[in-house]
């Protein structure tokens, strides 16, 4: 599994050039992009080294932010959120209406869209080994060239909701970690109530935690209450 392999390159700080996150799991995109983050930039010059980009995806700009050398460090990275590359009907969407306010041609931009993807994806073979590009998205088209070619050329890992047994050992971990004590009937219990939103989770172990004060154990009733 692709999240396997992460774990890996994070765990060794092995850190590659190209990265698609996607998949509705936010708190484990959001902890492996910030573990990323910590590996290849310094404190001192994070801000100088740290891109983002928010939106509809400016393909020229992105490149030229790859190639611009990162400041004082070894590394730099570019972040790309929700960048629409890979989901084209609401890219289409999003050029016809641009086109309609301002009266482009919208032959000539479409093209110029096909234009900047092809060549997006042979410069994926070219990313400089100082940048890390991350794409950060929702959903994902498999189907396109650009997720095939990412799939080829870099590592596309996708977040879904954790299992309820391994969330339930995940949760016994946090409140040990604070502690206290609940056990896997109690934790499951929890995770029914709440859903499968590690942050979500996250919230109400911290409620849990608070309300139940001095006491050593988080039971049934407390969940329940």
């Amino acid at each position: 599994m692709s999240i396997d392999v992460l774990k890996k390159q994070v765990k060794n700080g092995d850190i590659k050039s190209l990265y698609l996150f996607h998949g509705p799991e936010e708190y484990l995109k959001k902890y492996y992009l910030s573990a990323i983050e910590e590996i290849i930039l310094d404190n001192g010059t994070r801000s100088l080294n740290k891109i983002v980009m928010e939106g509809k995806a400016d393909i020229p700009e992105i490149i030229r932010n790859c190639e611009t050398y990162p400041v004082f460090s070894k590394r730099k990275m570019v972040v790309v959120r929700d960048s629409g590359l890979f989901k084209p009907g609401e890219g289409a969407k999003k050029d016809k209406d641009r086109d309609k306010d301002k009266g482009m041609d919208k032959g000539k931009d479409k093209d110029k869209g096909r234009d900047d993807i092809d060549k997006f994806i042979d410069y994926i073979k070219n990313i400089p080994s100082f940048t890390c590009l991350v794409f950060y998205e929702n959903e994902v088209d498999r189907r396109l060239k650009i997720y095939n070619a990412i799939s080829k050329g870099g590592l596309v890992v996708e977040f879904q909701y954790q299992k309820p047994h391994d969330l339930a050992r995940w949760v016994v971990k946090m409140v040990n970690s604070n502690g206290k004590e609940i056990d896997m009937e109690t934790a499951s219990i929890l995770i029914e109530r709440t859903g499968q939103e590690m942050t979500e989770l996250i919230n109400e172990v911290n409620k849990l935690i608070a309300y139940t004060g001095d006491k050593k154990t988080i039971n049934r009733e407390d969940v329940q209450e």
